[in-house]
């Protein structure tokens, strides 16, 4: 059999997802990281307006992160599983 050998322009792939990351990427984030605020397990707080989103440029590729700045919040995304939820609901 024979075998297929693809080469890929690297820079035009890291510049597609680049342009992906910076545009629909990051509106996607920030849907999802609207709909975390929305369904933080609080009435109100700090929790609730505390999830962003952010592209983050790596050497290889570009991605949207979404998470809060406050220490507490991941222990409570997982253990509520609200981030999961909201995620699938994006």
């Amino acid at each position: 059999m024979a075998r297929t050998r693809v080469k890929l322009h690297s820079a035009g792939v890291k510049d597609v997802f680049k342009q992906w990351a910076e545009g629909e990427g990051l509106q996607q984030g920030e849907r999802v990281a609207a709909a975390m605020n929305a369904s933080a397990p609080v009435e109100s707080g700090a929790l609730s307006r505390s999830h962003h989103a952010e592209v983050v440029h790596h050497p290889s590729r570009s991605v949207v992160q979404i998470g809060s700045d406050l220490d507490y919040a991941l222990p409570i995304m997982v253990a509520t599983g609200y981030a999961a939820r909201a995620l699938d609901s994006a």
